[in-house]
């Protein structure tokens, strides 16, 4: 089962712990859940479920983030720090793909830690 963990916000976020938990994640998110993945490395999907009317701070897309970043094959790597993010409605699966592999959507956001 993922990692539930919240923002200092009290926004539930969910770590996908392998391939197929990185799947369901997204597949089950809502239209307003939004996606991070560490960029460049297999890792961690991690969403963060936002509830009806509510607007993710800044602070609470970085904490997000960096977890995204923890829980990916970066560890030491001496990249900066860079995360992708959007909607998870956004995101696509090729037909054959294996587990957990997802296409960006046109205009993704990129954080920087």
């Amino acid at each position: 089962m993922a990692l539930p963990i919240y923002t200092p916000a009290g926004l539930l976020v969910i770590v996908g712990k392998n391939a197929r938990e990185n799947d369901r994640l997204w597949q089950e998110a809502s239209v307003r859940d939004l996606w991070f993945h560490a960029s460049g490395f297999a890792g961690a999907h991690v969403v963060i479920r936002v509830p009806l009317s509510h607007k993710v701070s800044e602070e609470c897309k970085r904490f997000a983030a960096g977890l995204a970043w923890e829980h990916s094959k970066s560890v030491g790597s001496n990249k900066k720090p860079i995360v992708d993010s959007c909607l998870c409605c956004d995101l696509r699966k090729p037909r054959g793909a294996t587990p957990g592999s997802v296409l960006l959507p046109e205009g993704f956001e990129t954080i920087r830690l």
